[in-house]
């Protein structure tokens, strides 16, 4: 017998039958001889209804009761699979973050998980039941008060839990159907990879490959959680690992060669001249109080006269009026198009200085004009014009992925992964 943490996304319990279907899930796997904790998001669309019910009431509502609000999408999701459940016989019992013990610090809207206290799971588990928990939120440490975790929390949700319980996987189940070379949606020839080292997850998800929220990732790494994409409507069942399949020894990670391809879109790029050191400081503890991640950041001074010291960054597009707001008076340029970034994860791949001109060559054979490049250790990026991201795409997946991922190919027609939301 195994005990089984599951994530359940808003796609997957968007509606009646769609909440049925996972309680049906829950109880197949039961049946299978395995405890299952659920773990699921607000019902798809929910989060983003509350906060413009929120935006209506107040243009600055406070951070406290905006988590408060938001957070109940969550519980009703959560009390809507325990009624599921009962119905077909399953003993469950719906919690909030706070009652399953997942404690977080104090930052309302992106706090971050310190840790689980999970006497209460392990309680309802010893009673026979199935704990239902509201993803995306906990207590904070110092307040008490309930705090959300930002975007694709969730997942983090199911991985602290997992880890705390020391479950034997987690399974994070939604409309992915394990991890892509590339969004299959984009680029026809992307196929999954089996198992994915933590390293490269965690910089795909860097990189827009939302597949796996970044923190849910990092968390994952450091306690070693064996975690599993599936696809939730059924599929093969087999998806992917991420970091490991369960029996690999502590301390120990499959360790082999994993290209990956990432997409951002549409992006803005955004340019602040006659800027001081401090100030750009400033601007950019400001975007983060304002959940804004820019991206190719860009510091420096031409010492020449009439130039000047200045800062660019990209932005994701509907973060503009944000950045907006905490740039104040200040004049910036705009970027005249939305961008899209391209990058190729592999480990070690800025390292070898002539992969970035192999990407560059991929590029210029596609017909594709390049704004800007950046170069890791594990990746290299680029920004193109958002209209020609889907024929940059296929060219960079030829040329780093290629043939030699036909044999991770899986038999039957392609299942189209999606995004995880929550």
């Amino acid at each position: 017998m195994a005990l089984i943490v599951q994530k359940h996304g808003g796609t997957s319990v968007a509606d009646v039958d769609k909440v049925k279907r996972v309680a049906e899930h829950v109880r197949r796997s039961r049946e299978a001889g395995d405890e299952v904790v659920a773990v699921v998001s607000a019902m798809g669309g929910t989060t983003d209804s509350l906060l413009s019910l929120a935006n209506q009431l107040s243009d600055d509502p406070a951070a406290r009761e905006l988590d408060a609000l938001v957070s109940t999408g969550e519980c009703v999701s959560a009390a809507a699979l325990a009624i599921a459940l009962g119905h077909l016989g399953v003993p469950a019992r719906s919690l909030t973050g706070d009652e399953a013990g997942v404690v977080t610090d104090d930052s309302h809207g992106r706090a971050t998980v310190i840790g689980v206290e999970p006497a209460r799971l392990k309680a309802e588990l010893a009673a026979g039941r199935v704990p239902v928990v509201a993803g995306f939120q906990g207590r904070s440490r110092t307040t008490g008060d309930r705090t959300t975790l930002g975007r694709g929390g969730s997942d983090t949700t199911a991985v602290a839990l997992a880890a705390a319980l020391g479950a034997d996987s987690c399974e994070i189940c939604s409309d992915v159907d394990g991890v892509f070379t590339a969004d299959p949606r984009r680029v026809p020839g992307a196929v999954r990879i089996p198992v994915v080292p933590y390293p490269e997850m965690a910089e795909l998800a860097a990189c827009g490959a939302r597949v796996l929220a970044l923190p849910a990732v990092e968390y994952a790494w450091r306690h070693e959680v064996a975690v599993r994409m599936l696809y939730s409507a059924g599929g093969d069942g087999v998806g992917s690992w991420v970091g490991r399949r369960p029996g690999t020894p502590a301390g120990e990670t499959e360790d082999h060669e994993v290209t990956g391809i990432a997409h951002q879109d549409p992006l803005l790029s955004c340019y602040v001249e006659d800027i001081a050191p401090d100030e750009v400081a400033r601007l950019m503890a400001g975007l983060a109080v304002e959940s804004v991640e820019p991206i190719m950041v860009r510091y420096g001074r031409v010492d020449i006269p009439s130039c000047c010291t200045g800062v660019s960054f990209v932005v994701p597009h509907v973060a503009a009026a944000r950045v907006r707001q905490v740039l104040g008076g200040r004049e910036a340029l705009w970027g005249p198009a939305p961008l899209g970034r391209i990058s190729v994860v592999r480990r070690g791949i800025g390292r070898d200085l002539a992969q970035p001109q192999r990407l560059l060559g991929a590029l210029r054979l596609a017909a594709v004009p390049v704004d800007d490049l950046e170069v890791t250790g594990g990746r290299i990026s680029v920004l193109c014009r958002s209209g020609h991201l889907d024929r940059a795409l296929a060219a960079v997946h030829d040329e780093f992925v290629g043939a030699a991922s036909a044999t991770h190919r899986r038999d039957g027609a392609p299942v189209a992964a999606g995004r995880s939301r929550g």
